[in-house]
């Protein structure tokens, strides 16, 4: 039967992963569930190539791969030197512009994945991602993290395929083990980690190894391997990678190195922080007088990632993010009740969760909510009106790539931004009535967390800048990054380039600047290890005061300077003699004042502040904590002198370890404890200069010739400035301004082998749907025995582009499955081409073998509306095909070795040696043809004869010689020596030529053969017992009377001269005589036999009589024997 047919399969997959974040294949529809990447823009790839990397970029990232670029090599060297090891190969860096952006792309996902796992081989590859989220510090991190990745995996599972291969099947490590050492080498650590694992320690919830999350899991290896470092010496690590791969064993690592296996050195490293923690509480203050929040309003359904009040104090909007579900809530604190005014997002495992979206700001005078999200890889302003409940307004901003944070000035007329644009993150002033955006800054630095300050007249931010003016500074100018985050005032009213310094602290970081009021600004300060709250005073103090003489003659005379230490104009006092003749023109005097700050500890809590907002309504400060895993929230009144607090701070044993690790760098200013620090200048000069100008008339200007002299300052060169604003470089931020990167190059398509799976397999490759038979009615099963399956992926390297080939044989050899699948994800319509074969042998009982082939070629699109939900069309046709083998064992099997019917086959062979030394011509050929009829005759009931006609023959340049004589598979066969082979005949290969009973093998031979068979099979107990037979032995025995008849010859024909049979060649120096002797060519037998079936073996005995030469023999031969049939 051959059955075509042509499908077209329609399939819709909504919001398949609300409940289940992991793709199913589904056992019925063969569909997956669920998760699709949404690709909104067109990626065109570039990349810069050097010694060590290959740095791959896209669209405006230019700036973020030459920077990574310059830095690449610095962290690879330490990394190496690290861990003791050299990487092989070049390393693939691809950097993309922001999570989003990696989050559109193919790369880490599979859409299909394995209902059977085993067996699979993921051929780890030196490539590593990047992204930018807006901080460079954290840009860095995540480049050692992705070389200290390619590195230990070069180290654990080998640099070549074929060493990844084995060691990838051999050596199975868990996934926190991996990322928790990466994140260790990257050194990744902050102080928000330090407090979770702190408060994770001290209440007992990292006692039991086996009880912890995954992500849980990767906190405690990476703090493993610090201990480890700190306690057996940073060698131990690399020792413990190595001896990992060596004996294929995570615990052998530890054992060998450290003596311990992994249970016990958890237990050490817990008891060892344990005690620390416990006595470093004892340092701090532990907040306390919260505000009444009922336990019910703020649910933590995932991260809380920000909490906002509004100006009234009556509403408290927080932002929940569980793996990817956004939510954004309002608290009505009178009311004590919460309502959900914003989600988006779906909860995944296999996306990288964005946790700096959605962010939100409180209008200053009104009940609104303004909610900054991303829609379609572009940020989107929503407007919500709290008390008309509703959006008010929604507006898309497309010149920004990314905000990361916002804060309202204070009249509610515009909005100070930090944004991602072009690789960078910098300021810019918002205009929502006029939608109209002004960049403030436009340089490689990290600005963050910008706030209106002064009623709108200022503003403050953190940034990482050395510098203190504003000025364009792209990825080739890499010594500007300050070693930490500090505060910076710009005065938006005046819109000046220079920025005033409000911090410099060579190893804290602050964020998130505030004001308290006209005068002092707050921030956030990691100065102890604990996120704590600092004031600042900023002020400017006199430094000397300037006289500028100009002369009348300019041509001849150029302007001097002179300084004074004291201020006001009486403290200008100039020696006459020292203008030697000179017409003075005029005289400008200025005094010079250097801002400065003083800064005053304001807190010293135990548990970090996770945001904080400062409330005219109330003159207090609100503080935000998490405590016990719950959102607390601490109103602390504004003091009435921020100057007379004395606070002091304790050091934890956290920051006290950085300290230690980080090389000491020279201050601009010393902090001691309880004085105002004072920052240096915020730009070159650092000063002040106009704060008090006037010009002298000249006329009636005083000169004292007493007066000591005044100092001329001497004019700084461009060299010596320049080398005078050199910045300090921070640990990770490297000077590698020698490197030169050349030009980017285009990127052009290449695959590579992407993973290898061999496994056996019992399930279902492609279609579910199976021909039906209704007179074959078993158990269903797709394949009721495992089957050998290989596979193979090579994709390109952004894996836009999947090719997937392999095979299946049957587990009982009667059939093999092949498939090729072609995969198009380049754009947000995925595209997939899938050829299918299959073919199977079915036995279906009785005399019924068939042959089953299907043939399938399916066409899939997909397009995606979220990453959860989907629509998926598939066209395929398919062609079935199956039909009757014409076979013994298919429609002529009556019962064994009693067949019924005819059958016959006709075959050819040809062989061909080649020996390229030789010519053409001297290469042997084989040419083989030969029969084989059979026809099976039934005389009564189960009584049949049967009979057969074989032959064959070879010829060529060389052939095979045929042994007449015998059975097929004599268990103890003879050979007759007295028969010569034609030694002129150039035979490569023998055969036997059988049956023929009453002879030894070889009774005659050559390059042909032709042979009659004829057996009466007679079961003798099937054919007369009418009841069923039990034994098989019983059941199977036969008594069998055959004769056989038939020759083997060289030449044209068995009675030819040139048959070896009758010529004789005789020799007798000097003389060759060759005797023609012409016999009966045809030899016969004839006997009797015995079949039966022994212990599952159907043995053959026979005994039988030859006939040679006209004569029978009166010695007959016994045979015993293996098989069916003849």
């Amino acid at each position: 039967m051959v059955g075509y047919s042509l499908h077209l399969c329609l399939i819709i997959v909504l919001s398949g992963l609300l409940a289940f974040p992991k793709d199913l294949t589904a056992q019925r529809i063969n569909s997956p569930f669920g998760q699709n990447k949404i690709q909104h823009k067109d990626f065109k790839w570039y990349f810069y190539r050097t010694d060590n990397f290959d740095i791959y970029y896209h669209g405006n990232g230019k700036n973020l791969a030459r920077f990574a670029g310059k830095h690449a090599k610095q962290h690879l060297e330490q990394i190496e030197n690290f861990l003791d090891y050299r990487a092989d190969d070049r390393l693939i860096m691809i950097v993309y512009n922001s999570l989003s952006d990696f989050n559109q792309t193919n790369i880490g996902y599979s859409f299909e994945k394995e209902n059977n796992p085993g067996g699979k081989t993921q051929i780890v590859d030196n490539q590593a991602f990047l992204y930018f989220n807006g901080d460079h510090f954290d840009f860095v991190n995540q480049l050692r993290a992705a070389i200290s990745k390619v590195l230990v995996n070069e180290m654990l599972y080998g640099g070549s395929i074929e060493e990844r291969v084995q060691n990838s099947t051999l050596l199975n490590l868990p996934g926190w083990y991996l990322k928790g050492l990466n994140e260790y080498i990257a050194n990744s650590w902050d102080v928000k980690d330090q407090e979770k694992f702190r408060n994770k320690i001290l209440s007992g919830r990292f006692r039991k190894f086996g009880v912890l999350t995954n992500e849980e899991k990767v906190m405690v290896s990476q703090s493993i391997w610090r201990y480890v470092a700190e306690q057996y010496g940073e060698s131990a690590v690399s020792n413990i990678i190595y001896l990992t791969r060596i004996n294929k064993s995570l615990e052998n690592g530890y054992i060998f190195v450290l003596g311990k296996n992994f249970n016990d050195l958890f237990i050490e490293w817990y008891n060892h922080h344990r005690n620390l923690f416990n006595d470093e509480q004892k340092k701090f203050q532990n907040p306390s007088g919260f505000a009444d929040i009922d336990d019910n309003a703020i649910k933590e359904q995932g991260r809380i990632t920000d909490l906002k009040l509004s100006y009234d104090e009556r509403y408290l909007a927080y932002i929940t993010n569980d793996r990817g579900r956004r939510k954004v809530w309002i608290y009505d604190r009178e009311e004590d009740k919460r309502f959900k005014v914003y989600k988006d997002g779906h909860r995944s495992a296999n996306f990288d969760t964005d946790y700096t979206y959605p962010i939100m700001a409180w209008h200053p005078r009104k009940q609104l909510l303004t909610i900054i999200h991303e829609d379609q890889a572009s940020p989107e302003f929503i407007q919500y009106n709290v008390k008309a409940d509703e959006v008010e307004n929604k507006r898309k901003n497309f010149r920004l790539d990314k905000v990361l944070d916002l804060s309202y000035s204070q009249d509610g007329r515009l909005m100070a931004l930090s944004g991602i644009r072009n690789g960078q993150s910098d300021i810019y002033v918002f205009n929502w009535r006029t939608n109209a955006m002004r960049g403030i800054t436009n340089d490689i630095y990290d600005d963050l967390h910008p706030s209106f300050v002064r009623n709108g007249k200022g503003i403050v931010f953190s940034s990482n800048r050395s510098k203190s003016t504003i000025d364009k500074r792209g990825a080739k100018d890499l010594k500007g990054f300050d070693n930490n985050y500090d505060i910076f005032y710009f005065n938006y009213e005046e819109r000046s380039k220079d920025l005033r310094r409000i911090t410099r602290s060579n190893h804290a970081n602050e964020f998130h600047p505030n004001a308290y009021d006209s005068t002092y600004f707050s921030y956030l300060t990691d100065e102890n290890g604990i996120l704590n709250r600092d004031a600042a005073y900023l002020d400017s103090i006199f430094k000397r005061t300037e006289a500028v003489v100009q002369y009348e003659d300019t041509a001849k005379y150029s302007n001097d300077t002179f300084t004074f230490k004291t201020e006001g104009l009486d403290a200008v006092k100039i020696s006459p003699w020292q203008f030697q003749n000179r017409t003075i023109r005029q005289i400008d005097t200025n005094q010079i004042y250097k801002d400065t700050s003083y800064i005053y500890r304001m807190t010293n809590y135990s548990h970090n502040i996770k945001n904080y907002e400062m409330s005219d309504r109330s003159n207090a400060t609100m503080e935000y904590f998490k405590i016990e895993d719950e959102i607390k929230l601490l109103e602390q009144p504004i003091p009435d002198s921020i100057r007379q607090q004395t606070v002091k701070r304790s050091t934890t044993s956290f920051k006290a370890s950085v300290l230690q690790n980080t090389q000491s760098r020279k201050s601009s200013y010393a902090v001691e404890e309880g004085e105002p620090k004072k920052p240096a200048q915020p730009n070159g000069s650092g000063e002040n200069s106009g704060a008090d100008t006037g010009k002298i008339n000249i006329n009636n200007y005083y000169f004292q010739s007493e007066y000591p002299e005044a100092s001329k300052e001497k004019e700084t060169s461009e060299k010596a400035r320049k080398d005078k604003d050199q910045p300090n470089v921070r640990e990770g931020i490297a000077d590698e301004s020698s490197i030169e990167l050349g030009n980017a190059r285009l990127y052009f398509l290449n695959f590579t082998p992407e993973h290898l799976v061999s496994q056996l397999d019992n399930g279902i490759i492609n279609t579910p749907y199976l021909p039906y038979n209704q007179n074959n009615l078993q158990p269903f099963v797709y394949n009721p025995v495992l089957n050998a399956k290989i596979k193979m992926g090579i994709s390109d390297l952004f894996k836009d582009y999947r090719i997937l080939g392999g095979f299946r044989i049957l587990g009982n050899l009667k059939g093999a499955d092949y498939f090729m699948t072609f995969k198009n994800l380049k754009d947000r319509l995925d595209k997939k081409l899938l050829f299918f074969r299959h073919g199977k042998t079915n036995e279906q009982g009785g005399n019924n073998i068939t042959k089953e082939t299907s043939h399938e070629l399916r066409y899939s699109l997909r397009w995606p509306f979220s990453q959860t939900s989907s629509i998926r069309g598939e066209v395929f046709g398919r062609r079935d095909n199956n039909k009757a083998l014409s076979t013994d064992r298919s429609s002529l099997e009556k019962d064994t070795n009693l067949q019924r019917g005819i059958k016959f086959k006709l075959y050819s062979d040809l062989f061909r040696s080649f020996d390229f030394q030789k010519d053409e011509g001297d290469n042997l050929g084989i040419s083989v043809i030969g029969g084989d009829f059979r026809t099976y005759l039934p005389i009564f009931r189960e009584f049949i004869w049967a009979n057969r006609f074989s032959f064959a023959s070879s010829f060529g340049n060389a052939k095979v010689v045929y042994f007449m004589g015998g059975v097929e598979n004599w268990l103890f066969p003879k050979f007759n020596q007295g028969v010569e082979v034609d030694p002129n005949q150039n035979y490569v290969y023998k055969s036997l030529a059988a049956n023929l009973r009453g002879f030894k093998q070889n009774i005659r031979n050559g390059n042909s053969y032709s042979l009659i068979n004829s057996e009466l099979r007679i079961p003798i107990f099937k054919l007369f017992q009418n009841k069923p037979i039990k034994s098989k032995f019983f059941e199977n025995f036969q008594v069998i009377g055959f004769a056989d008849v038939g020759t083997a010859w060289s030449g044209e024909n068995p009675f030819s001269e040139q048959n070896a049979l009758n010529r004789k060649n005789k020799t007798k120096e000097p003389i060759d005589i060759t005797v023609i002797n012409l016999s009966n060519p045809i030899v016969g037998g004839y006997g009797l036999g015995l079949r039966t079936n022994l212990l599952g073996y159907f043995l053959r005995l026979d005994h039988a009589w030859g006939y040679e030469d006209y004569q029978f023999k009166e010695k007959g031969v016994t045979y015993l024997s293996l098989g069916l049939d003849f």
